[in-house]
């Protein structure tokens, strides 16, 4: 079994879209953001099968942490990570 990782930011999460889409397991998304990075970023993931979940601020706050996630994050299946 692999680890799981929290990988966020918008170049984090565009990067692993680019990449290695298969690797990302959920896309969560601002709710409030909608932007042209953002809508990139949910292009990426429809055309790599992945629906993005929309979500309170909070909410992704709460599950990144601290962290800057500039309103979106990912999970990554990788047994080494990008967070």
């Amino acid at each position: 079994m692999s680890a799981t990782t929290t990988v966020y930011g918008l170049h984090a999460v565009r990067g692993l879209l680019l990449r290695s889409p298969a690797r990302l397991r959920k896309l969560l998304v601002d709710a409030r953001r909608d932007d042209p990075r953002v809508r990139e970023l949910l292009q990426l993931a429809q055309g790599a099968g992945i629906k993005p979940e929309r979500v309170d601020g909070k909410q992704l706050a709460g599950r990144v942490g601290e962290a800057n996630h500039q309103g979106r994050g990912g999970r990554d299946r990788a047994a080494r990570g990008l967070a």
